[in-house]
């Protein structure tokens, strides 16, 4: 039977960041995915959606169940790491009212290659440093403004086992020709196979 969840501490330079993370049950190693959720929810979409940590309680146990280790990586703002600064989302949506959508994009890709690209690589560290965790046999998941970053990730991190991303075209794709061609740009140079879904109504 799988175990979990546990939390755990990500050091992320100043920052702690907090993760769930699942794992089969048995001495291992095992493999393991490194999940990379959204860009957070406003104050209205969580009072709609609820907070992440229900997504991740839902995925976790999944795939503890078929034999991976799943680590929930919790980024600034966002779930466990509410008070570890503002989320993405917030970051962007003052930045589109004070100085446009062009400063907004900018913003975003600034954020993915940078702060979002750092705490991401703190989770894959803690990851592959797990004696319970095969090093070379961790892939990445990310959907919404974070399939955009799992594809950065990829290209950076070459001996990733595997990728896959939801919604790689969505919503800042046709906004953000910045964005779009430094998405191509990065899947040209990916070396681990990746899988791309996206569903009809995203």
């Amino acid at each position: 039977m799988a175990t979990g969840p546990e939390t755990l501490v990500v050091r992320s330079g100043p920052i702690t960041l907090h993760a769930l993370f699942w794992r089969p049950a048995g001495p291992g190693p095992f493999p393991a995915i490194l999940f990379n959720h959204g860009s957070g929810r406003t104050s209205e979409d969580l009072a709609r959606l609820g907070p992440y940590e229900q997504q991740a309680y839902v995925l976790g146990p999944e795939f503890a169940r078929h034999g991976y280790g799943f680590l929930y990586l919790f980024r600034r703002g966002v779930g466990l790491s509410t008070d570890q600064g503002v989320s993405a989302v917030d970051l962007m949506n003052r930045e589109r009212a004070a100085h446009g959508e062009d400063a907004r994009n900018a913003l975003q890709v600034q954020l993915l290659e940078n702060r979002d690209m750092g705490d991401a690589l703190a989770g894959l560290a803690l990851l592959r440093a797990r004696p319970d965790i095969k090093a070379r046999d961790i892939a990445l998941i990310g959907h919404s403004f974070r399939r955009a970053l799992t594809l950065l990730m990829a290209e950076r991190e070459p001996s990733v086992r595997a990728v896959v991303v939801f919604s790689a075209a969505g919503y800042s794709w046709d906004r953000s020709s910045e964005l779009r061609q430094r998405l191509l740009d990065a899947s040209a140079r990916i070396k681990s196979p990746v899988f791309l879904i996206h569903a009809a109504n995203d």
